[in-house]
C-alpha cells in the first residue's frame, strides 16, 4: 500500500506530519470504523481530521461549502465607466473563432479593464498591449512581464470547483509569464460584479490543466465542450497577491 500511494498520504500527498515539537510522525493506517476495511494510508493530520467529523460525508460537505463562502476571491462592483469602456472597444469585432460574438469580446473587456484597474491601483505600470502586433500572444505587459486576462461569465458567483478555461487554438502561441482568470456575475444581461479568481502560469497550466476537446461532454456535470480547451479549477489556481508580489519586486 505503502508504495502504491508513493510514500504519500492518499488525501493531502505529504510524506510524513511535523509536530509542533518537532517530531516527525510517519504515515497511519486508516480504516472504517464501521467495518474495519483498511482504506488507505493518511498522514496523522488528515487522519485525526477525519476522526473529528467522525466520517459524516454529509457534515464533511457542509465544511466545504462552508470553506467555499468564504474563498479569498477579489469582488468588485462593475462601474458604469468599465462597463461603458468595455463596450466601446468591443464595438464592431469579433474575433475568429469566437462563440459569442461582438458579446464575447464585450466580456473579455470588461475582465481586461477590470484587471487593469485592479493591478494600477497597486502601482504597478501596465501598457496595453491589445492594439499591437502581438495582441494575440498577451493582453498586457506589467512591469516587464506579459499578463494575459481570461474571462467567463455566470449567472451565480463562482465556487472553487468551477473550471478556468485556456482554448487550445490559442496555447501554441500564446504564452504569456502570467494568466489572470476573472469571473463576471451577470443578472439577466447586466453585468454586475467582477471576482478576481487567481492567477497561473503557461507552465503550471500545462502540469495541472485537463485537456477537453471540442463534442466531449464532461460526466460530472453534463457541460459539451464547444472549444477544445485546457481547464483547471479555481481552487488550483494561486493568489493574485502572488502576482502583484513579485511584479512589485522588479
Amino acid at each position: 500500500m505503502l508504495e502504491v500511494q508513493e510514500g504519500t498520504c492518499l488525501l493531502c500527498n505529504k510524506q510524513n506530519h511535523k509536530t509542533s515539537s518537532g517530531e516527525v510522525r510517519s504515515l497511519s493506517v486508516d480504516h472504517c470504523h464501521d467495518t474495519g476495511k483498511i482504506r488507505g494510508l493518511l498522514c496523522q493530520n488528515c487522519n485525526i481530521g477525519l476522526g473529528h467529523f467522525k466520517d459524516d460525508i454529509p457534515l464533511l460537505r457542509r465544511a466545504i461549502e462552508y470553506l467555499e463562502r468564504q474563498m479569498d476571491l477579489k469582488k468588485i462592483k462593475l462601474s458604469d465607466e468599465v462597463l461603458n469602456k468595455a463596450k466601446e472597444y468591443s464595438k464592431g469585432k469579433t474575433y475568429k473563432r469566437s462563440m459569442r460574438g461582438e458579446e464575447g469580446t464585450n466580456i473579455g473587456a470588461i475582465g481586461e479593464y477590470v484587471a487593469k484597474e485592479y493591478l494600477e491601483g497597486f502601482g504597478l505600470a501596465v501598457s496595453d498591449n491589445r492594439g499591437t502586433e502581438t495582441a494575440t500572444q498577451y493582453d498586457f505587459l506589467v512591469n516587464g512581464k506579459s499578463v494575459e486576462v481570461k474571462t467567463k461569465d455566470r449567472t451565480v458567483p463562482p465556487k472553487s470547483f468551477y473550471e478556468c478555461s485556456v482554448p487550445l487554438y490559442n496555447h501554441s502561441h500564446q504564452k504569456p509569464d502570467w494568466f489572470i482568470f476573472l469571473s463576471l456575475y451577470r443578472n439577466d444581461s447586466r453585468y454586475e460584479d467582477a471576482y478576481i479568481l487567481g492567477i497561473s502560469t503557461y507552465d503550471f497550466i500545462e502540469k495541472e490543466g485537463i485537456t477537453v476537446m471540442k463534442g466531449e461532454v464532461d460526466e460530472s456535470n453534463g457541460w459539451m465542450c464547444r472549444e477544445s480547451c485546457i481547464n483547471i479549477p479555481i481552487d488550483k489556481l494561486f493568489g493574485v497577491e502572488r502576482l502583484i508580489l513579485e511584479l512589485n519586486s522588479i
